[in-house]
């Protein structure tokens, strides 16, 4: 896939109102009651945005994307509630960006908003509009909007974010990427410990071990069996898989110096739980080393990410342009809500 399809297919996967969030909502019997409070929220280039017009377009979202939280009212409340204002805010966007595509050539069809709302609404689409409380003309105007945004935003931002991606970019990214993830070494061993009261048998216990298992070939678990005796403790741990970053020192000390599937002599260590002098045999089951993946193997991804990066940088420079230029006062909208406003309640 070309650069300009996989930024065209970005665009596509994107929602104009993709600051919705997508976590799992509760989906309980439903006693409790919705009530929205309905009331201006803001007035943008001579349009009025009511909570039920925001409301709307959360319902249109949901249906598109997460039609299973539309029949809970408790879902469909926590939702409205994590994203009216996010959605007021994309909505006072696009409608700035429809005052800037005033006397521009815009290539939208009949036809092409009839297919989307084939896909956006299924083949009944009046009857899902009705379940949804929005008009036919509603629901053509919002399609018609999307796809003037899609251009225009396209036009004046996501255009430029596509240029200032360069393939150099694209490498330094992976370079910082690679200095900041280097390679990690993983040891997978187990260990045989032996602890007796006095050292010199301790150490001979371990130097029998040693024995069984490299010459006899007998696994930690016979070894230990064969070698019980009383006020002797032989423990054999688990296996472990670690990191370098993981490992204590003591142990990595060893095990760099063994060949995989190898035991090492005894070594006299302090235990760190108890202080008190123990044998341990370490056996290396495996050392792997795992490398940053390959440049060409996730190119692409670092490339997309740096796009989507640059387009969200620009498209919020392209609003704020348009908030100035149509004196678009958001401290003013904010200041005109009550303290306390709440646009719904579940009671």
């Amino acid at each position: 896939m070309n650069r300009m399809k996989r930024l065209l297919a970005l665009l596509l996967s994107l929602s104009p109102l993709a600051v919705h969030a997508s976590i799992p909502y509760p989906m309980t019997e439903e006693t409790e009651e919705l009530i929205v409070n309905n009331r201006i929220l803001a007035n943008v280039h001579g349009k009025a945005f009511s909570v039920l017009d925001v409301m709307k377009q959360m319902d249109v979202f949901l249906k598109r994307h997460y039609p299973q939280y539309l029949a809970s009212k408790p879902a469909r409340y926590q939702y409205y509630m994590e994203n009216w204002k996010n959605t007021l805010n994309e909505m006072i966007n696009s409608e700035l960006i429809m005052a800037d595509s005033e006397g521009k050539d815009l290539k939208i069809t009949d036809s092409d908003i009839r297919e989307t709302m084939q896909e956006r609404f299924g083949p009944n689409v009046i009857a899902t509009l009705d379940s949804l409380n929005v008009t036919y003309e509603e629901a053509k105007t919002m399609i018609y909007q999307e796809k003037v945004v899609q251009q225009m935003t396209w036009f004046k931002a996501n255009s430029r974010a596509l240029q200032g991606i360069s393939p150099n970019e694209v490498k330094k990214t992976y370079k910082e990427f690679v200095l900041q993830h280097p390679p990690v070494e993983e040891w997978k061993y187990q260990v045989l410990s032996v602890r007796a009261p006095q050292a010199d048998a301790g150490r001979l216990i371990a130097d029998k071990a040693f024995e069984l298992l490299s010459k006899e070939k007998k696994s930690f678990q016979d070894t230990a069996e064969a070698l019980k005796q009383e006020g002797v403790a032989i423990q054999v741990s688990q296996d472990y898989a670690v990191t370098d970053k993981e490992m204590a020192k003591s142990h990595k000390e060893v095990l760099v110096n063994l060949a995989t599937g190898s035991f090492s002599q005894p070594v006299s260590q302090v235990s760190r739980a108890d202080n008190t002098n123990v044998y341990r045999i370490f056996y290396l089951k495996d050392h792997l080393r795992h490398e940053p993946p390959a440049f060409e193997k996730v190119a692409m991804n670092i490339e997309n990410q740096l796009i989507q990066q640059a387009m969200a940088k620009e498209t919020a420079v392209y609003a704020s342009k348009l908030r100035q230029r149509y004196n678009f006062d958001e401290k003013q909208m904010r200041e005109s809500l009550p303290a306390d406003f709440v646009p719904f309640i579940l009671k």
